[in-house]
This record gives C-alpha cells, sequence and structure tokens, in this order.
C-alpha cells in the first residue's frame, strides 16, 4: 500500500489562503470598481492586493475577519497609488473624487 505524501507548508499555506480570501474576491473587485471606475484599473488592483495578501497571510490569525483586513489592504494600496482618502463605512472621501484619479 503507498502513501502519499503530506502536504507541504506551502500547500497547506496556498488552502488556507484558498478558503480564507478567495471568496472575497468579487465583494473586493465591487470595491475596486467603486474606487477606480474602471473595470481594467480594478482588476490591476485587485490583483496587486491579493498578492500582497498572498505574501502576507502568514500573519493572518485564524478567526480574523478576512475581508476586512483585504478591505482595509486595498484602500491602502489604493491611496498608496493616489486614490482620495475614503471612509469605508460612510464612503465620504476626504479629498478630491472617488473615481479614476490623476497618474
Amino acid at each position: 500500500m503507498g502513501q502519499t505524501p503530506a502536504p507541504s507548508a506551502d500547500e497547506h499555506a496556498w488552502a488556507a489562503f484558498d478558503a480564507e480570501a478567495l471568496p472575497h474576491v468579487d465583494r473586493l473587485f465591487r470595491l475596486a470598481l467603486w474606487f477606480e471606475r474602471n473595470r481594467h484599473e480594478a482588476d490591476d488592483l485587485v490583483q496587486e492586493t491579493m498578492m500582497q495578501a498572498l505574501q502576507s497571510f502568514h500573519r493572518f490569525q485564524p478567526g480574523t475577519k478576512c475581508l476586512n483586513v483585504i478591505r482595509a489592504a486595498i484602500l491602502t494600496f489604493w491611496q498608496a497609488q493616489g486614490g482620495p482618502v475614503v471612509d469605508l463605512k460612510s464612503g465620504a472621501e476626504g479629498s478630491g473624487r472617488v473615481g479614476r484619479r490623476a497618474r
């Protein structure tokens, strides 16, 4: 009888990321589309945010609301790229207009 090898740490980490973060991609895309008002730019923003989330996932604590963490990450990344400050709870902006930003 052959034994299958135990999953590696990387495989376990990917499975955890897949279970915790990937179910929220549609919500993230809607938020990114609200920020960018452009499907291509929103796709890029979600991709960059998910890459950052994957790279930092080893710090994720089970039981934490992953969607809230990723929302904060997408907002931080967007603002670092020149987007205005936005309160996600109210939708109010601190400056500028929510939507496509000047590059």
